[in-house]
């Protein structure tokens, strides 16, 4: 019997595009008025950087701060790359829920599960995220898993650990919620975990490739269906 669904947050809960595009918009202020400050002058303007920025994530998200100084033929050092990392990491994100998030939190709440979250990313733009959703009021347990430490990012299995300790159920009793086929569904291969694959069609890891091939275990179009997929799991 499943007694608890624990979910990722960016591409599951929230939108990732939505905070990439908030934590841009602030890079791209930040970016105006330095050049401002140093050259005088409104050479570029924070649109013209902001959209600057979303064209080179799409062509490829790595490196997007390196390639946006490239591209505007604009000297920098590291320091002024890993500023910039740091001003996005650290932004007040404008974020939201996906639209259905709430109403099927509700239905589990009545069907008496318990519930978490398990998420990646830099601790400091995780717990952003997660106050600008106000997603400690709605879960049961959160887990960084960076405030554990790196090397327990997914697919390591000790968050898991942590999250069945503290809501004293069994892994056999867990459902984990995800999108990232590189990381998100290869739990079952350590713990008797069921998993099951949000697949959007924004998703930023639609297209990514299964870490060693461990597929999830039940696939949705969106978590409205969740709760009826869980009743078939009972």
């Amino acid at each position: 019997m499943i007694k608890a669904v624990i979910f990722d947050l960016d591409d599951t809960l929230t939108p990732e595009m939505q905070y990439v595009e908030s934590g841009y918009r602030h890079v791209a202020s930040v970016l105006e008025e330095l050049i401002l400050s140093v050259r005088g002058e409104a050479v570029l303007t924070k649109e013209e950087i902001f959209t600057r920025l979303m064209l080179l994530f799409r062509e490829n998200n790595k490196r997007v701060f390196n390639r946006l100084f490239e591209s505007y033929h604009l000297k920098f050092e590291l320091m002024d790359v890993q500023a910039l990392v740091e001003e996005y990491r650290n932004h007040e994100p404008d974020i939201f829920y996906y639209k259905e998030v709430k109403e099927v939190l509700l239905q589990l709440r009545q069907k008496k599960m318990k519930l978490g979250i398990i998420t990646d990313g830099p601790a400091i733009a995780q717990k952003k995220k997660l106050e600008a959703l106000e997603a400690f009021q709605d879960f049961d347990k959160i887990i960084v898993t960076d405030e554990l430490g790196r090397d327990y990012w997914k697919p390591n299995g000790k968050s898991f650990q942590l999250m069945a300790r503290d809501l004293g159920v069994d892994y056999r009793e867990m459902v984990y919620v995800g999108d990232n086929p590189e990381k998100d569904f290869y739990i079952q291969k350590i713990y008797p975990i069921h998993t099951v694959r949000v697949e959007r069609e924004e998703g930023v890891y639609k297209n990514s490739l299964y870490l060693e091939g461990v597929r999830e275990m039940y696939k949705i179009s969106s978590l409205d269906k969740l709760p009826g997929l869980l009743s078939h799991m009972e």
